[in-house]
C-alpha cells in the first residue's frame, strides 16, 4: 500500500512549552499484493483507495528553538481493494522533532524586518 496526502492542522491549545493539535489527512493510494518470481516483481489485484487520517498531536518545547512531539490517530480506508480482502484499517503513532524556523530568525536577526513579521 503507498499513498499520498494533503493535511491540515488546527491548534486549539498553546502554552510557552507545551501545544495540542487536531491534524487531519485525506489522501488517494493503491493497494495491491506484491510478489517476485524468478527475480521479477509481480503485482497484482491493484486497486485506488482514499484514506481519512484524524490525529491528536502534543508537542513539548524543550528549548525555544526545538521540541518533541508525538501524534495519536486512526487510518480509515474510506474505499476498500475488494480484491485483496485485506483491511488497511490501522492505528498510528508518530514521533518527531519540531524546529521553530520562527523563533531561529528571531534570536539571529532581532532587528530585521523579517523576524518582526513573526
Amino acid at each position: 500500500m503507498y499513498y499520498f496526502a494533503a493535511a491540515v492542522d488546527y491548534t486549539f491549545y498553546q502554552s510557552k512549552h507545551w501545544e495540542l493539535g487536531m491534524p487531519l489527512q485525506i489522501g488517494i493510494g493503491k493497494t495491491f499484493y506484491q510478489y517476485t518470481e524468478g527475480g521479477v516483481k509481480h503485482k497484482t489485484n491493484q486497486s485506488a483507495n482514499f484514506i481519512y487520517e484524524p490525529t491528536i498531536s502534543v508537542d513539548y518545547k524543550i528549548i525555544k528553538w526545538f521540541g518533541v512531539g508525538v501524534d495519536f490517530g486512526y487510518r480509515f480506508m474510506v474505499t476498500q481493494n475488494r480484491k485483496l480482502n485485506k483491511q488497511f484499517n490501522s492505528p498510528i503513532i508518530a514521533f518527531g522533532l519540531s524546529i521553530y524556523y520562527s523563533e531561529i530568525v528571531k534570536s539571529l536577526f532581532p532587528k530585521s524586518k523579517l523576524a518582526k513579521k513573526m
